[in-house]
């Protein structure tokens, strides 16, 4: 030192730094080597956690699970309507066992007026005419316009009423009650077929069309069953 007195910095001796420094590496070093062993590196842990996919027990995988394909719905259609057909079946008519007093309360019968008879091939066949009755003084003046006596009731044919061909059947029953008899005097009785016949060629002759009741065999269809005169014509 010089004797002036002013201070002077000593620095430590070369040997002292450099010992200095290479202690703190050391000490830098050790610990880093020991956090190395304590503590795994993140590259170390990814390894491990391959080689354990790798070579250690097989992962069990979840199920696949497949979607059934959808069914498709059924179509809805409107219901069925279910429809019951009636069968009608229509059954013939017999004639009826005796004369029919009064005809004109059986719905199935018809009053006519007969124009002529004829025998064909397919049996015996009517020309008919519907008709009406006339009462009162209705009837008797239809008498006296006739040129015969008056009388209380009369049948005429409708006005303008066509003439239509009723067969008749082979078992009907035929029935007289005045013109079929004596024409005088009121007589009921049952008619074979060829009396019917017979007394209609006579009547319509004598230029008279007779009043008759017919009864069909399906009530308003199908050929006569039951052929009765009415009184008077």
């Amino acid at each position: 030192m010089s004797g002036t007195g002013s201070s002077r910095v000593v620095l430590p001796a070369r040997r002292v730094m450099v010992g200095s420094t290479v202690a703190a590496l050391a000490s830098g070093a050790l610990l880093g080597l020991v956090l190395g062993v304590l503590s795994p590196s993140a590259t170390d842990t990814t390894l491990s956690t391959k080689q354990a996919g790798a070579t250690g027990s097989p992962t069990t995988a979840a199920p696949e699970t497949t979607a059934a394909p959808a069914s498709s719905s059924p179509s809805t259609s409107s219901p069925t309507t279910t429809r019951t057909v009636k069968t009608v079946v229509k059954t013939s008519q017999g004639a009826p066992a005796d004369f029919v007093a009064h005809p004109e309360r059986d719905r199935s019968m018809s009053l006519v007026v007969l124009d002529s008879v004829q025998q064909t091939d397919q049996g015996l066949m009517l020309s008919i005419r519907r008709a009406r009755v006339l009462s009162g003084e209705q009837a008797r003046r239809y008498w006296r316009n006739q040129g015969q006596q008056p009388r209380d009731v009369a049948v005429v044919a409708y006005d303008n009423a066509p003439s239509t061909q009723l067969p008749v059947q082979d078992d009907a029953a035929f029935w007289g009650q005045y013109l079929w008899g004596d024409g005088q005097n009121q007589n009921v009785q049952r008619l074979s077929r060829d009396d019917f016949t017979g007394g209609a060629y006579r009547i319509l002759g004598q230029g008279q069309h007779p009043a008759i009741w017919v009864k069909r065999a399906f009530a308003v269809a199908g050929p006569a069953v039951y052929v009765a005169e009415q009184f008077p014509s």
